[in-house]
């Protein structure tokens, strides 16, 4: 493949970004003083992670997937 595992995990999370599976929720120097921020308190501001969640078109999959998984769906071939 002649890719990195950074750079593929990289290519991996653009592409679940633009297809609108996630965004960012906490972005790189950008810590505020919310309760949320907080929990992360052992990062500065210059060591602060992007921190991706999922968007509601993301949750929607994930819930089929786990019908799927459970049977109350069926997989289509």
């Amino acid at each position: 493949m002649q890719k990195s595992e950074a750079q593929m995990r990289k290519d991996f999370i653009w592409t679940l970004k633009s297809k609108g599976y996630i965004y960012k929720h906490f972005d790189k120097l950008t810590p505020s003083q919310n309760i949320e921020d907080h929990i992360f308190r052992e990062e500065t501001k210059y060591n602060y992670a992007v921190r991706y969640a999922l968007t509601q078109k993301g949750r929607l999959i994930v819930a089929r997937l786990y019908r799927k998984m459970g049977g109350e769906e069926e997989f289509n071939p």
